[in-house]
This record gives structure tokens, C-alpha cells and sequence, in this order.
């Protein structure tokens, strides 16, 4: 789809998104708001883009509260500098990603986990991440003053990322 494989936010309201494919959604394949959402079993593929394509975010969380994410699957071999796995966004006051797979492949830079500097404590369990891209960071957790939490806990980070764009670290810890 043109804009968002799955768009449902409501500020006040749960989402629960239980299993499904997502695949080559410009935007976001799944982008989920609303305080206790969950995001459960979900396998999210982008395996090509259309030429006027920017961004095929994995998953994009948004607004709200004590987010889950588990069980997911994720797999991106065409990224765009944009095209992270998870996006954690400013809005989101908490989140717990727990055993969720992330592969990335491809000649371009890309990032696997983003927290956007706003946003709250957030917990990784049990996630693995596959990163082999021209650069990019496995985990970025963005510049901000905020003291708020991340929380890696049998995380495991493996591939071979290039150094383009400056992007070279598994893990970048900005807050």
C-alpha cells in the first residue's frame, strides 16, 4: 500500500493487533497508537519498493502508553535510510519489545530499533537483531536530556554493518 499496511490509533483506546503479513507498506507496515496497544505475532516483509517510496518502517508506535510488541518477525532487504524495523516515537510514553527477530539486509543504510528522543522507558527481552547493511546502528536510542530507561535484556545483535554515513555502531546511546 501507497500509506500505512495497518493504521489504528486512538488516544485513550487499546489496540490489540493479533498476528498477520505485512508487506512493502510505504510509511509503515503496521503504526499502532493507544495507551496498553499490544502487537502480537505480527511478520512484517519489505522485499522491494516502488521507485517514489521513502520509508517501509517495520513497525511504528505512537501515543500512548505501555506499548507491547512480541513475538514479532521482521525482515527488510531493500532499506532506505528511513526504513527502520521499530520505531519508538516521541509520543510513546513506554514500551516492552519482547522476543521479537529483526533482519536487515542491503546496500543501503538502515537502522533495526529506533527510540526517538521523547520518547519514555523502554524494555528489549529476548529480541535478536541480524543487521548487515551499509551502515546503520541495531539499536539507536536518539539525543535528549530525558533520564527515562532502556532496558536490554538478552539482546542479541549480530551481522556486519558498513560505515557509510557515519552509522557504525550496534548499539548508539545518546540519552
Amino acid at each position: 500500500f501507497p500509506d500505512n499496511g495497518l493504521y489504528a490509533t486512538n488516544n485513550e483506546g487499546t489496540i490489540i493487533v493479533h498476528g498477520g503479513l505485512y508487506r512493502n507498506c510505504n510509511g509503515a507496515n503496521i503504526r499502532v497508537g493507544g495507551q496498553g496497544s499490544q502487537i502480537r505475532w505480527p511478520t512484517v516483509e519489505v522485499d522491494s519498493m516502488r521507485p517514489e517510496d521513502r520509508s517501509q518502517r517495520g513497525i511504528r508506535i505512537e501515543n500512548g502508553r505501555g506499548f507491547k510488541i512480541y513475538g514479532a518477525a521482521i525482515s527488510n532487504s531493500v532499506p532506505e535510510p528511513t526504513s527502520h524495523a521499530i520505531s519508538v516515537m516521541n509520543t510513546c510514553r513506554s514500551a516492552r519489545i519482547e522476543r521479537t527477530q529483526i533482519d536487515i539486509r542491503g546496500s543501503d543504510v538502515s537502522h533495526g530499533i529506533v527510540l526517538s528522543p521523547e520518547c519514555g522507558e523502554t524494555t528489549l527481552i529476548d529480541t535478536e537483531i541480524a543487521h548487515a547493511t551499509a551502515g546503520g546502528h541495531a539499536l539507536w536510542i536518539q539525543d535528549t536530556d530525558r533520564t527515562d530507561r532502556v532496558l536490554g535484556e538478552h539482546l542479541t545483535i549480530t551481522g556486519e554493518s558498513g560505515e557509510e554515513s557515519g552509522f557504525r555502531d550496534a548499539i548508539r546511546c545518546e540519552r
